[in-house]
């Protein structure tokens, strides 16, 4: 997760949140690995539900990523990030985007 700061003046959007919460902890649903795309137009809140979510939820799970896909090289910057981050990519040098995707892709939860 990038080094952003929940705003302090976060106020609503509980809707989204219980959605979030409801697919990511629903016991009916598989309990393997959950992807979640959040989208829509610039400053809507996007980022800032997602940084809410992240704090009620980051003593509960083992990973959370967070992958900027706005652009091909955001794509790449984040997986380079997660790489930079993770103990899971500690004995590799500098591993490549796509040696990060294929460690993500054979974990059972995210």
């Amino acid at each position: 997760v990038p080094q952003r700061y929940l705003s302090s003046l976060f106020t609503g959007r509980e809707e989204y949140l219980a959605k979030l919460k409801n697919y990511f902890n629903n016991p009916g649903r598989n309990m393997g690995r959950r992807l979640y795309l959040l989208y829509g137009l610039g400053g809507i809140g996007k980022t800032q539900i997602c940084l809410k979510f992240k704090e009620e939820v980051e003593n509960e799970v083992e990973y959370v990523f967070w992958i900027d896909a706005s652009s091909e090289s955001t794509i790449t910057s984040s997986f380079k990030a997660i790489a930079r981050n993770n103990p899971l990519f500690s004995g590799e040098e500098k591993p490549s985007a796509y040696q990060v995707l294929q460690v993500i892709s054979r974990m059972k939860q995210i």
